[in-house]
């Protein structure tokens, strides 16, 4: 699995890089988008597809499942978790080497995500509120479409669906999907949270993570009043 997730990085990066060779390494941030663009769009669906069949929560990953149930869950973990890992690290290259992140809020944002990534790979940990965290993903694309016209300003009319579509799903999937999901999880492991601190930590940065959620949620509600009037 390990080995899975570096493979996976270097794809990203090496179709990061192909594209700056196209476009020129003035267009860094537009060859990063369009990466991000792809990968999100591709696992967030996935990720909606897979939750959409989950019956219960799933905290461990058990290995000798025999249900099929059960093993669904290991089938959606295993397709998920190496590329879901893979671009919580091509984030931070992009970000480390390339400067296509710059706001300490979206820093810690990525710093938490390698963290929770690579801990729910290596432990085999939080099942399915690691692939439902996934779907999150859905409003970025969105989110790239609306900063890319924003900077360009030939296309005020797409920047702007753009901004309502992301404002939507960021609502219904980052705010509504995500907060319900969470704390479910944290009341119905809560036995857990008492005795295993790495699943507390997990749990923490999670709800962290959310508050970041809450908080730039704030900003998008102005940016769309300020598209209104």
């Amino acid at each position: 699995m390990f080995l899975l997730t570096l493979l996976t990085m270097f794809s990203y990066i090496a179709a990061f890089r192909l594209l700056l060779h196209v476009f020129g390494k003035q267009h860094v941030l537009f060859c990063f988008n369009i990466c991000s663009f792809v990968i999100n769009f591709y696992l967030s669906l996935v990720a909606i597809y897979i939750t959409y069949h989950f019956k219960e929560p799933q905290l461990f990953l058990e290995e000798y499942s025999v249900t099929e149930y059960e093993r669904f869950v290991i089938w959606s973990f295993n397709t998920i978790g190496p590329s879901i890992t893979a671009y919580s690290l091509f984030t931070m290259y992009g970000t480390i080497l390339w400067g296509t992140d710059k706001t300490i809020d979206a820093i810690i944002h990525h710093m938490f995500f390698v963290i929770i990534c690579c801990c729910c790979m290596y432990y085999r940990i939080h099942i399915t509120l690691s692939i439902i965290a996934v779907c999150m993903e859905i409003s970025t694309p969105a989110l790239i479409v609306m900063t890319t016209t924003r900077r360009n300003k030939k296309y005020p009319m797409v920047n702007k669906i753009s901004s309502f579509i992301f404002a939507t799903l960021f609502f219904l999937f980052r705010i509504i999907f995500f907060t319900y999901y969470l704390f479910y999880h944290m009341y119905f492991f809560g036995l857990y949270l008492k005795y295993d601190w790495l699943i507390q930590m997990i749990h923490m940065i999670y709800f962290f993570v959310w508050c970041l959620q809450i908080y730039w949620f704030k900003f998008i509600i102005a940016k769309c009043k300020r598209l209104i009037k």
